[in-house]
This record gives C-alpha cells, structure tokens and sequence, in this order.
C-alpha cells in the first residue's frame, strides 16, 4: 500500500469534512469543551481551503486496485507568511498506524517551505498524548502550554523551525 497526498480544492469541501467528522467521531463527550470541529460545516471548510489550503491523502493498494481517501489535514499562513499553522489532522480509524498523519504534516511543511515560511505550529490538546508524541516523533516541540480559552483542558502549542 502507498500513500499518496494531494491538494484539497473547495470541491473536495464536502469529502475534508466527511473524513474531519469521521476520525474526529471519538472526541464527541470526551473532550471538554468540545472540538469546534462538531460545529463546523462544509461551507466553514470550504472557506478554510480557499483561506489557507487543505491535502488529502489517499490509500493505494493497486493490487486491489482500491484508491480511498482516508485522510485530511488544513493550513493557513499567519504572522505575515511567516508561520504556517496545520489543523485538523484527520485519519479514518481504520487507516491509522500507516504513517498518513506524518504524511500530511510533511507534504504541508514543503508547501510552507516553498512560501517561505520560517516555521510551522500546531495546537494539540494534552489528554490526546499520542497526537502529541505523533508531532514529536516529526520534529515538533512543545513551545508553551495553555489552558483552553475555552475552559477545561490543557493545550500545548507544538513548534517546528524550517
């Protein structure tokens, strides 16, 4: 099986949003306060893409000959192009532990390179500890740590330098 990432267009909205809501179905009463992802529409992913910009990732298995999205990822420039921030990290259930969220996040740094970012930056909440050995296993550290704006849970702002 191969991994293969494209850019999302605002077309690929509604398929973004379909694997957004999939992988992030677990969190629904587990995270507190809750992911914004549960208030998000396709129209707000639409216009996230056209904002910023969004990948997928595909599952290839060409002896099968099966060709599936089974991941998303968002990322949106900030500090005048100097940062790109990546969200939503979204993997199907079934497709985790196939190295598809490195993937993404990888295929998303050279984008940022290219535009001349000097650095990337994610959010991730405390309690998901695997999501955040995930970013460091890729060259992410914690640069600070927060408690939501919204209440309850800690947040770690993850950084990596390009």
């Amino acid at each position: 099986m191969t991994i293969r990432i494209t850019l999302a267009t605002p077309d690929d909205a509604p398929l973004v949003y379909q694997i957004m809501q999939a992988a992030f179905a677990e969190y629904v009463g587990v995270l507190q306060p809750p992911s914004g992802v549960d208030l998000e529409t396709v129209d707000d992913v639409c216009r996230a893409i056209e904002e910023g910009g969004a990948v997928l990732a595909w599952l290839d298995d060409s002896a099968v000959g099966v060709d599936k999205a089974v991941g998303s990822a968002r990322y949106a420039f900030h500090d005048e192009g100097h940062t790109c921030y990546v969200g939503r990290v979204s993997v199907l259930p079934q497709a985790r532990g196939n190295g598809i969220a490195s993937a993404m996040v990888t295929f998303i740094e050279g984008i940022a390179r290219e535009k001349g970012c000097a650095s990337m930056e994610i959010m991730v909440r405390m309690i998901l500890e695997s999501n955040v050995h995930l970013y460091e296993r890729i060259g992410y550290s914690i640069a600070e740590t927060f408690v939501h704006p919204k209440g309850g849970a800690m947040v770690a702002k993850m950084v990596k330098p390009l």
